[in-house]
Formats: C-alpha cells, structure tokens, sequence
C-alpha cells in the first residue's frame, strides 16, 4: 500500500440535509452507495474476494477495533460495509472565503449548523456553486474529500479506492472520521475540525506502532509523512498571518489585492525551491503550483490553526487518548464556546510545554 499522495483537503463532514434539488441530487447518490454496499464481513468471507480486498477489509475491521477499545471513540456501525466507486475521491466541496479578508462563506444546515462547505457527488454542481460564488467576488476552491462522517446517523461505508492508502493514511482517515461521530459541537466547525484532526493523526501513529512495530518501514513511513503535514501547515499557518496583516491595515482594497497576489506567488517560489530542505516526503510536491487563495488557506485554518490546544489537553492527560477524548466530550457539559472553555481549563494547570513547541507556528 502508499500513502495517500494528496493529502491537503483533510475530511470533512458531508451536509446532506436541505430540501430541494440538492437533497435530492445527492442524496440519491448517497442512498446508491449504501444500497450496493456488503458488509465487510461478508466481503471477507466470499471465495471470489481478491486476496488484496480480503486484507484490506480485515485491516480496516482491525483499525474499527482498535478505535473504540484503544482510543476511546464510540463504537457504531461507520466503517463496517464496503462500496466499489469508480473514482478514487468520495465527493467535491466547495469552499469559498472574501477575497480581501479572511472571512469565510458559511453554509448553514438543519441540525449541523454553519458549515465551511458544501459536498457534491458530481463535479458539475460543485462547479457550478464555484462559479455562482466567483460572480459575487468570492475566493473560491474545490476539494477532492477522500472521506466523510454523516455523524454515525447512517452507516458510513469504506470506499474501494481506500485499498490504496497505506496504514497510516487509511487508519488515520478512519479515526478522524469516526471522532466526528464521537466528538461534535453544533456551529463549531472549527473546533469539530482540529479535536478530529488531532486524534486522526495520533490515533493513527499509535496504530501503525502497534500494528507493525515503531522500528518497522511502516511507522517510519508515518512518522515522516506526519512531520510533512506539520511542516505544510506551519508554513501555511505563517502565510495566514502575513495576510492576515496586510488585510487589517491596508485601507485599499486594490492595494491588498496586489499585495495578497505578490505573497502567496513568493510563497509558491520559496515552497518550490527548498521543498526538498523541508519535506521528508513527496506528498506535497505539488502545493507549489496548486492554487493557494484565501478559501484554501481558510479552511486549512479550520483543520489545523490551533492544534496546540488539543496537544496540550493530550499532555495534561498523560499522553491518554481516551482521557483526552472523554476530556473533550465532557465539554458538551458546559455552555458556550468548547474552545473557550477548552483553553480556560487548561489554563488552570502549568502550561510549561504545549505541542505549540514541537510545531511552531512562526
């Protein structure tokens, strides 16, 4: 198996829930792909199943238990069918910001609240919501999302073009998606986000320790494609507050516009030139010529700005997962912001060490 080459757009939640001709559109999508899903079970136990598939399936089954009784995350049926899908992606989102400030196009939906994207099983609506979003001035980008969680109301399936993801990338995939189902706060979808982040990859390092040892090819395989991701997000965190300043104290839109345009083309060069003095990897290879706008810096934001936070839970918690996730759902207790009410706790106890260390954010 290979890692996950394209690993930008973490998971996200798919919003199916509105009247009208997107329900219908992709909700009969939806609906396809769990009437012709089989039961890992079953897949396993058919003669006719390729060997490749067989594995595949029992480890993802390996990685369901390893979820609930290792990392505490609630036990349901997402992740225990199998679909065959044609393409190698689940759905294409939408997201969209203002072109002068980073203020985010927000989708709102019965149940889940305010969202930062909009899913669409075919390309064409998503191109077309892009387009109506561009007309109105927007930063607009559209992400290929290799996984969703419908918050454990339906039985979310494992996709056969996850065969190819190596154990890190499929487990950590998995984790992320089923802490969805575990740990959500209505109209936080940035803390929903970063806590899903956060266990994914640790849940995931974790496994692949177990699994295969912390001195085999597959951990260290994990370890350095992780370390990337830190090391794109922290550029990407940098980039962020550059513009962040441009936009706050230029009065001129025009002059924030060519200002914006002149730092993300530096940023590209500079990814160019010393990517192979910063990554370990090839995953992310082609972010220097890929498009960076603020839709594409604001949700790389929502994934992953303030990760320290979760970090710092996790070390008061003894490096516990499962304390540290009942920590976070615990905060369904208390009204108001979790993130506010996050950092207030911690603050109770000595912060002389946050993950905040290990991954600058300047």
């Amino acid at each position: 198996m290979k890692e996950n080459p394209v690993p930008f757009i973490a998971c996200g939640l798919i919003v199916l829930f509105l009247s009208g001709c997107y329900y219908l559109q992709q909700g009969s999508t939806l609906l396809k792909y769990h009437c012709n899903a089989q039961s890992n079970r079953t897949v396993i136990a058919d003669s006719s199943t390729p060997q490749d598939i067989r594995i595949f399936l029992t480890t993802v089954e390996d990685i369901r238990r390893f979820a609930v009784e290792s990392v505490g995350l609630k036990k349901n049926n997402n992740f225990s069918c199998f679909v065959k899908v044609s393409r190698d992606y689940v759905i294409d989102n939408v997201y969209a910001a203002e072109s002068d400030t980073f203020v985010q196009y927000l989708w709102r939906y019965p149940f889940l609240g305010a969202m930062p994207y909009k899913g669409f099983f075919d390309r064409s609506g998503a191109e077309k919501e892009a387009a109506g979003l561009r007309e109105k001035g927007y930063d607009v980008f559209i992400g290929e999302v290799n996984g969703f969680s419908t918050l454990g109301i339906l039985r979310d399936p494992v996709y056969s073009f996850m065969e190819k993801y190596g154990p890190y990338s499929m487990s950590s995939l998995i984790f992320h998606e089923l802490a969805h189902s575990t740990v959500f706060f209505k109209n936080q979808s940035q803390f929903n986000e970063e806590a899903a982040t956060f266990i994914g990859r640790e849940a995931g390092l974790r496994y692949v320790a177990e699994k295969y040892g912390c001195g085999s090819e597959a951990y260290k395989k994990a370890m350095a494609f992780n370390e990337d991701g830190k090391t794109y997000y922290r550029l990407i965190n940098g980039l962020y507050r550059k513009l962040d300043s441009i936009y706050r104290n230029e009065k001129s839109r025009d002059a924030r516009i060519v200002l914006k345009n002149n730092v993300i083309n530096g940023f590209k060069r500079d990814l160019i030139l010393k990517y192979d003095s910063l990554f370990k990897t090839e995953s992310y290879k082609g972010f220097g010529t890929a498009t960076i706008n603020n839709a594409t810096l604001m949700i790389a934001m929502t994934y992953t700005r303030d990760l320290d936070v979760y970090y710092e839970l996790y070390r008061q918690c003894g490096n516990n997962l499962k304390s540290t996730i009942a920590a976070l759902i615990e905060l369904r207790k208390i009204k108001g912001d979790p993130k506010k009410n996050l950092r207030e706790r911690l603050l109770k106890h000595d912060l002389t060490r946050s993950y905040t260390t290990r991954f600058p954010t300047s």
